[in-house]
């Protein structure tokens, strides 16, 4: 279950990570969610 928590964690740090390095979203944060989890 941590090991989960902290990959969702590092997806979201990774998605705000480009979003402020590009000034726009790439996705909404439930997508990514989806698309890392199987």
């Amino acid at each position: 279950m941590a090991k989960a928590l902290d990959d969702v964690y590092r997806a979201h740090m990774a998605s705000e990570a480009v979003q402020m390095a590009t000034g726009c979203p790439i996705a909404e944060f439930e997508r990514l969610l989806h698309f890392f989890t199987p």
